[in-house]
């Protein structure tokens, strides 16, 4: 004899300590996890040449030559999901929300973590490992912000290469945090203001706004806070 326990699983599932609802906006996000090839022009040399003529002597026309070269480059861009959305993975334990949330909850309590006459002593694990962000891939709309022949450069100087990213200017996201152990409200907001100072995505080079928590009761009761 066995025992479907599907139904008290999913009802398991529901029982979270909190959700927390999280609406913002991601700025300068840099694609990643996929590639496009590109043809880029690129100056070789500018020359300038100078001609004088014997009605103007003190005046010059100016000529200057310019010599580009067309190359296939590979750019680093967002995937697609099945809808033709681009998407990026803000959630999930190794998205960029949840690295963010890290390094924001150690900068802010981190000291205290260790302190046993702390009231937040013992909560590195609580934070790091017991907050869950979902989903893991979030949509950010169809198009990238820069003209396809136009992504942004960065020269890497120890290997003198130059890699290109395709990037979004500004899109909506919309994200939760579920919270599995016993983790004061207080943590929760204060890491979240901490994190909209710190990098987001490849090489953290763009960065989020965080515009409305809205903290979800077992009830379906809901309270807003702004940040």
């Amino acid at each position: 004899m066995s025992e479907d326990l599907t139904s008290k699983l999913r009802e398991a599932e529901k029982e979270a300590k909190c959700v927390y609802k999280v609406k913002g906006f991601v700025h300068d996000l840099h694609g990643q996890y996929d590639t496009r090839t590109q043809a880029i022009a690129s100056v070789i040399y500018s020359r300038m040449d100078t001609e004088e003529t014997e009605k103007r002597e003190k005046e010059s026309e100016k000529k200057s030559t310019t010599m580009q070269r067309v190359k296939n480059v590979e750019i680093r861009t967002f995937p697609r999901n099945e809808n033709g959305q681009l998407v990026a993975p803000l959630g999930g334990d190794r998205g960029y929300l949840k690295g963010m949330l890290r390094t924001a909850a150690k900068l802010k309590f981190g000291d205290q973590w260790r302190k046993r006459t702390s009231k937040y002593y013992g909560l590195k694990s609580r934070v790091v490992d017991g907050v869950f962000i979902q989903p893991e891939m979030v949509e950010l709309g169809k198009a990238v912000s820069n003209p396809l022949d136009q992504p942004k450069a960065y020269l890497i100087p120890r290997v003198g290469a130059t890699e290109y990213y395709d990037y979004i200017s500004k899109a909506p996201f919309e994200v939760n945090l579920i919270v599995e152990g016993d983790v004061p409200e207080e943590v929760i907001l204060h890491t979240l203001a901490t994190m909209q100072r710190l990098g987001c995505g490849p090489k953290r080079r763009g960065r989020i706004e965080i515009t409305n928590v809205e903290r979800l009761t077992p009830k379906d009761n809901t309270q807003q806070r702004q940040l």
